[in-house]
């Protein structure tokens, strides 16, 4: 039933940021997401792509907890951090146990405020999403694919592809990531699962 769900769900403020919490009584995890609004609404033909790169790169590591440390840290708690971007939004996400989620979260923000983007983060990352966009261009049928979203998607707003294009992916420096990372946290909103 719609009410009972809706019932569940507390909505409030925390310096600006609003915070959608959805409690799941009988549940031993937690899963929080960080919404970025507008995902490919975002984007331009020059900066498309720049969206999934930051936050693909941001989940790497923080200020606090390098790679190394991070990693560790996530597998003691039986924890991910993950990010996504589509035509619509992009997310940080956090999936954790109840037991682990203080320390989780802990982990979670520091990633989602302060991203380390370290030069070796950013070009691992690179050549991933590189790799992938290369690969859509080999198979035929996936080629095909991306021809008829780029027809289909043409002078809209879904126009931008958010995994971006090779062109753009391959020039996007460490300091332009920093900078779109920063300018998309403030249109963020959150919610815990």
């Amino acid at each position: 039933n719609l009410a009972a769900q809706a019932a569940l769900v507390t909505e409030f403020d925390v310096n600006g940021l609003k915070v959608l919490v959805k409690r799941r009584p009988n549940s031993q995890t937690v899963a929080a997401g960080l919404f970025f609004r507008g995902g490919s609404r975002n984007l331009t033909a020059q900066n498309a792509g720049i969206e999934s790169f930051a936050l693909s790169v941001a989940t790497e590591a923080s200020q606090k907890f390098p790679r190394e440390v991070l990693r560790r840290e996530l597998a003691k708690t039986g924890s991910s951090i993950s990010s996504g971007a589509n035509y619509d939004f992009s997310v940080m996400a956090l999936a954790s146990t109840k037991q682990a989620f203080d320390r989780s979260w802990e982990i979670f923000t520091d990633v989602a405020i302060n991203p380390a983007f370290s030069p070796n983060d950013v070009e691992l990352t690179r050549e991933k999403i590189l790799t992938g966009l290369r690969s859509s261009e080999d198979d035929p049928d996936g080629y095909l694919q991306v021809l008829v979203e780029k027809t289909i998607n043409a002078k809209t707003a879904y126009e931008n592809e958010p995994s971006g294009t090779i062109e753009n992916v391959s020039r996007f420096k460490t300091e332009d990531l920093r900078a779109y990372h920063k300018s998309a946290m403030q249109t963020s909103r959150l919610l815990l699962v």
